[in-house]
């Protein structure tokens, strides 16, 4: 019924899209909020859309008969309360979702008869589990809201309330719809009431809960229709709502709404009043609901403390009635226990022994290699700067080395051993003859390239003019602490960087040669922009990309997350990483901001 419209009032009709849409029914007890919430019921009911209510009060029943009690209304199934088709327990609450995820049934569920810590665990596992598994259009009629989702949560409803704040803000995208109904609009947590798309507001009285309405007037009121609305709360008739859709509908309008068609169940009864109770209501097909919660009925009668009390009494009367057991075997002399386990430890201990004088031996083994490697460790390191000083020298007039080789062969035989020497000696190569002091320049002007780990260091260092701390440059190029700071000292040896007065590090004129050709300086403005969009991960890349459409105006790390759909350890590692290239900056109300280098 794809085409069909929601008749709520005389000149005012809704689509069908309303099932994934989110509302807000806001009015003082007795101006009709939950009248008008299940006139939309009703409504979403006849378009045959799957809806679920919500109902700490147990007065949604009414939907299963007519108006006048005498004929059958919708058949909606009622979990717990007074009017119940099955009971519910409080540990039910991820069963009944799946129940309606899978079977596409509407139903009401009322939680009257659980105390509010019972509700918090049944909804608690009830939103989480709807939320992860919905994906059909699905509307929740979310009755007292405020007890579930306050603006002040208590430890145990913090869970219960992140569940409804993902479910208002993003379960649209998996088909779930909510209408959020309270009388006490100052109470209800404001992060999730603001996120509403469409508020159903009703006579309003209470200063707190007028200013409630504001704030979600601030948020949405982009064409100032606020005062009107404002200024008629407090004596606004029963019965008559104003709905306002800035977003969906473009909606701004004061209705009368039309009557239920179904049993008015929430109606307070007046002072000596009959009460009519319906003659007929719809029939429903429990048999799989049966079936699905048997367990947890089975589970609540298993936890029940009088049943726990029988099977207690149970189990004694068995016990009682089972023979005497046999006499413990006497007690063994304590010596006599202790010298038989001597005997028979005696063979692990002296196998121990052994082993403890040969792990012993294998250490000091092991001691004499390693000093053994730590001699010539030192022989080749001396040897390794014999020859960088012998390449680095420009060579004789005759062109033969000899001088150079001399020095080398003086340097190792000064060091006690002339056999490295002349090993040394034969390996190097002959310089050619032609070998000028021209083509020596030559080679000066460009020097032997960097190790690859002070080439990485310095290119970083280079990319930043104003200076990087070490941090960052742990980030940029993903050298541990040890290694960063042994390339830097190589770096700073060679003049190549030089430290600021801040403490962080910048590339000397010398170092911005020594990286030469190789070296190409990052671009600015756009076409730095352009630059890092197309060059960082993925994940770093999508961060900055809503930051830089949010520009000049900072994200909250919450809406940064809800824009990506990085959760909070994603966001922020990928945060840190762009903050330690310079691209991002954290304003003082704690919102980050794409970094003003990007668009100069």
């Amino acid at each position: 019924m794809t085409n069909a419209k929601l008749h709520i009032a005389p000149g005012l009709t809704l689509p069908v899209d309303a099932v994934t849409q989110t509302f807000a029914f806001l009015a003082k007890r007795g101006a009709g909020k939950t009248y008008t919430a299940s006139v939309v019921a009703e409504e979403m009911l006849k378009a045959q859309l799957q809806i679920c209510v919500v109902d700490p009060t147990d007065v949604w029943w009414g939907l299963r008969s007519s108006a006048d009690g005498k004929a059958p209304g919708f058949p909606i199934i009622v979990m717990g309360g007074e009017h119940g088709d099955v009971p519910l327990e409080e540990t039910a609450g991820e069963t009944v979702a799946r129940f309606l995820v899978e079977e596409g049934v509407p139903v009401v569920l009322s939680l009257k008869h659980l105390r509010k810590g019972a509700q918090v665990r049944f909804m608690t596992a009830f939103a989480e589990a709807l939320y992860h598994y919905n994906r059909s259009p699905l509307h929740i009629f979310w009755d007292e809201c405020d007890a579930h989702m306050p603006q002040r949560p208590f430890k145990e409803q913090q869970r219960l309330l992140g569940a409804g704040e993902d479910i208002v803000r993003r379960g649209r995208a998996n088909g779930l719809g909510v209408s959020l109904i309270s009388q006490r609009a100052a109470v209800v947590n404001k992060d999730v009431l603001t996120q509403t798309e469409v508020l159903v507001v009703l006579r309003t009285t209470g200063p707190q809960d007028i200013d409630a309405v504001q704030a979600w007037v601030k948020q949405h009121d982009v064409y100032d229709q606020a005062s009107e609305m404002l200024a008629s709360l407090p004596s606004l008739p029963i019965g008559e709502a104003w709905f306002w859709s800035p977003g969906w509908l473009d909606l701004f309008k004061r209705v009368s709404v039309r009557e239920r068609t179904t049993f008015n169940s929430s109606r307070t009864p007046t002072v000596g009043e009959r009460i009519i109770k319906p003659k007929a209501v719809a029939e429903v097909d429990l048999t799989r609901l049966a079936q699905r919660i048997a367990a947890t009925i089975e589970k609540a009668k298993a936890e029940d403390p009088k049943e726990l009390k029988k099977r207690i009494a149970q189990l004694e009367a068995e016990a009682r009635k089972k023979p005497a057991p046999a006499p413990a075997a006497a007690v063994e002399d304590p010596k006599t226990f202790e010298r038989r386990v001597e005997r028979a430890l005696a063979p692990i201990l002296k196998e121990a022994e052994a082993r403890d004088r040969q792990l012993r031996g294998l250490v000091d083994r092991l001691g004499t290699t390693m000093n053994r490697m730590v001699t010539l460790a030192g022989e080749g390191a001396a040897a390794a700067n014999a020859v960088h000083e012998f390449l680095a020298t420009p060579v004789a007039s005759n062109g033969h080395g000899s001088a150079n080789a001399g020095r080398l062969l003086g340097a190792e035989e000064h060091r006690g051993n002339p056999q490295s020497a002349r090993r040394l000696s034969r390996a190097l190569p002959e310089r050619r003859p032609e070998a000028t002091h021209a083509e020596a320049g030559r080679r000066d002007d460009h020097p032997s390239p960097l190790p690859r780990g002070e080439h990485a260091i310095l290119t970083a260092v280079a990319q930043h003019p104003d200076g990087v701390t070490r941090e960052q440059l742990t980030v940029l190029t993903g050298y541990k602490r040890s290694s960063r700071d042994t390339y830097l000292q190589r770096l700073g040896a060679a003049g190549l960087v030089t430290v600021n007065a801040d403490g962080t590090i910048s590339a000397t004129p010398a170092g911005l040669d020594r990286l030469g050709t190789d070296f190409e300086p990052l671009p600015t403005g756009d076409e730095l922009r352009a630059y890092w969009l197309n060059r960082l991960p993925l994940g770093e890349q999508t961060i900055l990309r809503a930051l830089t459409e949010a520009y000049p105006h900072g994200i909250d790390r919450g809406e940064l997350s809800a824009r990506t759909n990085y959760k909070r350890s994603s966001r922020d590692t990928y945060l840190q990483r762009l903050g330690a290239r310079k691209l991002v900056t954290v304003d003082a109300d704690s919102s980050v901001r794409a970094s003003d280098i990007l668009f100069d």
